[in-house]
């Protein structure tokens, strides 16, 4: 089974469209959509410590714990992981970000050092999705030491007008934004054309010819910001869709 990848920030190509902002819990000041299993998580204001951004962020104390969050994703498709991190001091504190495929039993298929100073540093990871896996539980694990750990503004997003594969050329689309109606050009006729929303949920399939140049009909979708899969035999490509009326 092809794992996720994990590469630099320098290798990343496309631009990310953040859909998920999952640190949403935070700012609400308490863990709404995190799943902990330790008491020693929480969220603390700014008046305490002072944040990256807003008015909250989490901690883990001393003791150490765990931050959870399951995410949906788009098969195939390449995010990018953004999130910053910080001690309470100078002394190094061994934090790990652990990504698990739910799609495939639960597996832990990564495992990453958390870049962690004493004040806020960003971390910025490429995450490549393989075929059939829907679902990543994204974990970060702090052990005991004499730190505490802070985690803010965390966010996963998909790159768009992403193309991978050994074709060069480029799949185009139009009009975009669109009421719904519009046309695919691609240099290798294409197999397959799925809507998913910006959270990574499959909201429709368009039943396509395996043609280079296809119209698809998607006047039935609500208006809004769409991630759309195009797929050929040998590429796919996540592009940004915007229906309007």
């Amino acid at each position: 089974m092809k794992s996720v990848k994990l590469i630099s920030v320098a290798l990343l190509m496309g631009m990310p469209v953040f859909g998920q902002v999952i640190n949403e819990g935070f700012e609400s000041g308490n863990l709404q959509g995190w799943q902990i299993n330790s008491i020693n998580c929480g969220v603390v204001s700014s008046d305490e410590v002072s944040s990256n951004t807003g008015s909250f962020c989490g901690y883990i104390c001393e003791n150490g714990g765990a931050f959870e969050q399951k995410i949906s994703v788009v098969e195939d498709a390449e995010y990018t992981l953004l999130f910053f991190a910080k001690n309470s001091s100078v002394l190094n504190s061994d934090i790990k970000l652990q990504i698990f495929d739910v799609s495939h039993s639960d597996n832990l298929i990564e495992e990453k050092d958390v870049l962690s100073n004493d004040y806020w540093t960003e971390n910025r990871l490429s995450v490549e999705i393989p075929s059939g896996t829907s679902l990543l539980r994204l974990k970060w694990l702090k052990g005991a030491d004499d730190n505490m750990f802070y985690l803010d503004d965390v966010a996963f997003g998909v790159n768009t007008d992403v193309l991978t594969g050994s074709t060069k050329g480029r799949i185009s689309l139009f009009p975009n934004p669109t009421a719904g109606n519009f046309r695919i050009k691609s240099p290798e006729p294409v197999k397959k054309c799925s809507l998913f929303s910006l959270k990574g949920e499959k909201i429709k399939e368009a039943d396509v010819p395996e043609e280079k140049n296809v119209f698809v009909n998607f006047s039935d979708v609500s208006p809004g910001v769409y991630l759309l899969k195009i797929g050929t035999a040998h590429n796919v490509s996540i592009v940004k869709l915007n229906i309007v009326r």
